[in-house]
C-alpha cells in the first residue's frame, strides 16, 4: 500500500522499540508512534522461555484485554483476561500446556504490528 513506513495509511504506520525501551516512562517515544493506537505489546522476556514469560504491554489508558496464545497450527492453547493500567504493564504468562516451539501471542482488539508478539518454548 504505498511506500513503506512512510505513515501514508494506518496500517503503515511505524513503531520504534529499541534498547531505549528498557527506560520506559509514561512519555517514552513509544507514547509518541502509539498515535491513536490504545496499546502495543513492547518485549516478552525471557525468550525463549520453559514455563514462564513476562509480557510487557504499554497502554496509552486504563483498559481490558484478552491475551490468546496459539500454538503453530492457529489453535489457541490459553486465554487470560487482563486490566492494563496506563503506562508500562508487566504480565505474568504461566500456563500449563505441552505446547512447545514459536507460540504466537496476541492482544485484543487485535492489530498485527503492535499486538501480537512471537516467543519460543523450549521443554526440558
Amino acid at each position: 500500500n504505498g511506500t513503506c513506513c512512510a505513515g501514508g495509511e494506518d496500517d503503515e504506520t511505524p513503531i520504534y522499540v529499541g534498547a531505549a525501551a528498557n527506560g520506559i516512562t509514561n512519555r517514552s517515544s513509544i507514547v509518541e508512534n502509539l498515535g491513536n493506537q490504545p496499546f502495543a505489546i513492547v518485549n516478552a522476556m525471557p525468550n525463549p522461555f520453559t514455563d514462564e514469560f513476562k509480557l510487557q504491554v504499554f497502554s496509552s489508558e486504563n483498559q481490558e484485554s484478552e491475551i490468546t496464545v496459539m500454538n503453530a497450527m492457529g489453535q489457541a492453547i490459553f486465554k487470560k483476561e487482563v486490566n492494563l493500567n496506563e503506562g508500562l504493564n508487566t504480565i505474568p504468562m504461566n500456563f500449563d500446556s505441552d505446547a512447545s516451539g514459536i507460540l504466537m501471542v496476541k492482544m485484543t482488539p487485535f492489530h498485527p504490528y503492535l499486538r501480537q508478539i512471537r516467543v519460543m518454548r523450549v521443554r526440558d
